[in-house]
């Protein structure tokens, strides 16, 4: 006996519902810093403008690739486990290659050691294409503010540096803090790697599946 058209039509309607109703996972944002005036949504703190020079000279703002999300990784020499990062970083490059939404940025921590040259040399071994990933240095007081105040990261400072945890932060088109990770663990990129296609799908249009029945 074959099923009714009616039935057919119940079944997948009750099935879209189903799918419709099971709760997404959602990334949180981090650093409220007030509600708006009209609709009294909560804002978020977004990631504070600067310029810096990447590996090939050229000067990056915060504006280059500002529609797209981002993963920041803050480098110095003499951090805990900074190869580990920057081989995490390499193969995040990798992995993100063909991916049009995704660009990396590796800012320094010590900008004083961190020249034109030493951001070459950093490019080249680690293979970054300036394309997807830019190492940045520039002024270290600058430096210093933006990452305690703009990104709430701990510095300990030492005679000739600054030093952060290894932390690697995911940032969402519109400049808010979306995530924070441990950038020399494996199971911490395998959850940024999670968090980013869980970030990807909110830019994913929604429609309410009951607008076409």
């Amino acid at each position: 006996m074959k099923p009714s058209i009616q039935r057919i039509l119940f079944l997948s309607i009750i099935l879209i519902a189903l799918i419709s109703c099971e709760e997404e996972r959602t990334l949180k944002n981090y650093y409220p810093i007030g509600v708006g005036e009209v609709n009294w949504d909560t804002i978020y703190q977004t990631v504070p403008t600067f310029e810096m020079r990447n590996q090939d000279g050229d000067i990056i703002s915060r504006e280059k690739r500002e529609e797209l999300i981002r993963i920041f990784h803050f480098y110095c020499g003499s951090c805990e486990n900074g190869d580990d990062v920057f081989q995490n970083m390499s193969s995040l490059q990798v992995a993100y290659k063909q991916d049009t939404l995704i660009y990396l940025l590796s800012m320094s921590m010590s900008p004083s050691v961190d020249d034109a040259e030493r951001l070459q040399e950093l490019g080249g071994s680690h293979n970054a294409d300036a394309t997807k990933w830019d190492i940045l240095s520039g002024d270290s007081l600058f430096t210093r503010k933006l990452v305690a105040s703009g990104f709430h990261i701990f510095i300990e400072e030492t005679d000739s540096s600054m030093k952060a945890p290894s932390q690697l932060v995911l940032v969402d088109k519109e400049g808010k803090v979306r995530g924070k990770y441990y950038g020399a663990k494996d199971e911490e990129i395998a959850k940024l790697k999670a968090d980013i296609e869980v970030l990807k799908n909110e830019y994913i249009p929604k429609y309410d599946w009951w607008r076409f029945w």
